[in-house]
């Protein structure tokens, strides 16, 4: 998971016309098929994004951290919410109004490129984590998501671990990579055995950045 934050420049402009809003753990921010109304720049704390399918399947699309944005796609082409954002931690985030956001977008080319990027981007990972469901083992797609999320949103501990904030169950992390429950679990167990990681109720330590990196040929 790549952090798709904004330049500093950008953040600033959003931080200075919005409004700043603390939130708690559990908290929806946005619903599924609502007027998508404002656009969040997240200040701090971690957002959970999901969708609910046809069939009543809640998953995971992805985690926003710190500098990142939720809900811009909806703002610029005037849609309903196209998923559920939960803060999965205490959080601030700032509320821009959608009709603002668009005029600031028409003003500031910087703050249009950035979040031009921020969109490419954003394909990109979608398009990179589809590929990785027909060519890398559950194993291997856990690590990388789980080195992703060490690297953006991981507390590193004084034995150089890397704590994960993100309260995730095994039924999201497998609905993250495409995966089930029970094959989660067993990637977990071996993780766990190869030594590269410990898991506690909700909660995942990388002891071995490092290692892991090897583990997944990069």
């Amino acid at each position: 998971m790549s952090v798709e934050g904004l330049g500093a420049a950008s953040r600033v402009l959003l931080a200075d016309v919005g409004r700043r809003r603390s939130v708690r753990r559990g908290t929806v921010l946005f619903r599924q098929d609502n007027e998508s109304d404002s656009v969040l720049l997240v200040e701090h704390g971690l957002l959970r994004i999901s969708v609910v399918s046809q069939d009543g399947t809640d998953s995971v699309l992805a985690l926003r951290g710190s500098g990142e944005l939720v809900g811009e796609f909806g703002a610029i082409t005037a849609r309903r919410r196209s998923a559920t954002v939960v803060a999965l931690t205490d959080s601030t985030v700032v509320v821009i109004a959608s009709a603002r956001f668009r005029s600031l977008l028409r003003q500031f080319s910087g703050l249009a490129c950035d979040v031009l990027s921020l969109l490419v981007t954003r394909v990109d990972e979608s398009d990179r984590r589809r590929l990785e469901v027909g060519t890398c083992t559950v194993s291997q797609r856990l690590a990388r998501f789980l080195g992703e999320l060490a690297a953006t949103h991981g507390t590193e501990r004084a034995d150089g671990g890397v704590e994960i904030a993100a309260q995730l169950t095994q039924e999201e992390l497998g609905s993250a990579i495409g995966a089930t429950r029970e094959s989660v679990s067993r990637a977990l167990a071996e993780l766990r055995d190869d030594g590269l990681l410990s898991t506690a109720r909700r909660r995942i330590t990388i002891l071995a950045p490092t290692r892991l990196d090897s583990y997944l040929g990069t």
